[in-house]
């Protein structure tokens, strides 16, 4: 799985703690993770910059983080525990026929 289709898994369907955040503050988080500036994400979305840093301070409050690098450790966290979920549910679900 590629690292674009790994990102967007985070944010299509909203991975713990990501749950909280607005549908706009989870397109913002996403840019952001992607290496996008926000200028680049106030262009490719048509608002204004200003409207990014501030959807970017709101997602941080509510996700308890102060920094780009915080916000990348979360996304490798929520990956790490989906993965795992998702292993553990397989093992779970397997049947064993003799």
């Amino acid at each position: 799985m590629t690292v674009q289709c790994r990102i967007n898994r985070i944010f299509d369907k909203p991975l713990k703690p990501f749950l909280v955040l607005s549908p706009r503050e989870l397109q913002i988080c996403e840019g952001i993770v992607l290496g996008k500036s926000s200028t680049a994400i106030s262009l490719e979305l048509g608002i204004a910059q200003s409207t990014v840093d501030t959807y970017r301070r709101r997602a941080y409050v509510k996700l308890n983080i102060s920094s780009q690098n915080e916000l990348f450790s979360l996304c490798i966290q929520a990956l790490e525990d989906d993965m795992q979920f998702r292993t553990e549910h397989f093992h779970s679900q397997v049947f064993y026929t003799f």
